[in-house]
């Protein structure tokens, strides 16, 4: 084999390397850091699917969960230094940095009961750029917003209006004043630890979601349960701003393009048949659900929800207000069908 033969087949192996190298498929692990439910993993397999399917071959997402690489209180940290590239961010556990996008965790603002209305709220208060300033080194791909919070009992209190000396747990600091109305003692716990501080007494009930139940089998250390329009929680699944523009093209545009309200609609939605999974869970021998008369209702709504709207947007700066009005009028938008 003479030198330039030689020369014309290194160079033949290096550009057939180099081909590969810019074709190859680059993977994606898209990581929710607690038990997934059926509805849940269906909206994002099919949301992953959907993705690596339209990048046509240039990237595919693969979905993990409720394994060491994260956990709700580490995922921004997580996707920003690159462990997993897709993130699905619970922002109540990450107190101080998504305030504003906690507008859906703001009492009395939504009805108890809805599907599909809240995050396609949220989804469009995003698109208006009113979040904008706590999202600059992470982008939402589409969201999700659990079903109302309401109060759930270790066991029958003796009565609503006398649950004074209980330990409650919250998932947001806006529900303080609350409990302390009812002469509660607030107790902030994560998410996994909810079922122990039940079952040991530790609390003595939970602010939470019928959606959190089937995840956290939560009807097995609770028996009175009251509904209330105490704010839902906002999943978001997001991204690094800086690894998304580092990823091909074809992928890029792939994740942008279904980075949506659909897929926000079809989120919400697999997050209420949890809700309703839940509620059953709780219906059987020995559970109690109830809901406050409207007169009741219209009390704790005068007496705690205006001064804990109120305090919520002075706690959370100018901006606030801006993003209440504008989450209220996309809410009522949606619910008339626009």
């Amino acid at each position: 084999m003479n030198q330039k033969f030689k020369l014309f087949v290194l160079a033949a192996v290096f550009a057939m390397a180099l081909f590969r190298s810019a074709n190859a498929q680059q993977q994606l692990t898209m990581f929710w850091p607690g038990p997934l439910t059926p509805s849940d993993e269906k909206v994002f397999k099919d949301w992953a699917g959907k993705v690596t399917a339209d990048s046509k071959g240039a990237i595919a997402v693969d979905l993990k969960n409720n394994s060491p690489l994260a956990n709700f209180g580490n995922i921004v940290d997580r996707v920003e230094n690159n462990v997993v590239q897709i993130g699905i961010a619970l922002t109540s556990a990450l107190p101080g940095r998504f305030e504003l996008t906690n507008v859906v965790s703001v009492p009395f603002t939504m009805d108890l009961n809805d599907d599909n209305k809240a995050a396609a709220a949220l989804w469009r208060v995003y698109k208006e750029g009113l979040l904008d300033s706590e999202w600059k080194t992470v982008v939402p791909l589409f969201v999700g917003v659990s079903k109302q919070a309401g109060f759930h009992f270790a066991k029958a209190p003796a009565s609503l209006d006398h649950l004074e000396g209980l330990k409650m747990r919250i998932f947001t600091s806006g529900h303080v004043p609350l409990v302390q109305g009812l002469g509660m003692q607030p107790v902030s716990l994560p998410p996994a630890d909810q079922y122990q501080a039940l079952q040991r007494g530790t609390i003595d009930g939970d602010i939470t979601s019928w959606t959190t139940f089937p995840s956290y089998n939560l009807a097995e250390v609770t028996k009175y349960h009251v509904d209330l329009p105490l704010g839902g929680s906002a999943f978001v699944v997001f991204m690094s701003r800086k690894q998304l523009e580092q990823l091909p093209p074809a992928g890029r545009s792939a994740i942008e393009a279904n980075s949506n309200e659909e897929f926000s609609r079809a989120f919400d939605h697999a997050l209420f048949e949890d809700a309703e999974k839940g509620r059953a869970s709780a219906s059987g021998p020995g559970q109690t659900t109830v809901q406050l008369t409207a007169q009741k209702t219209d009390e704790w709504r005068k007496k705690f929800g205006e001064p804990m709207i109120e305090q919520w947007q002075q706690a959370n700066g100018p901006q606030a207000p801006k993003v209440l009005a504008a989450f209220k009028k996309a809410y009522a938008d949606v619910k008339a069908g626009h």
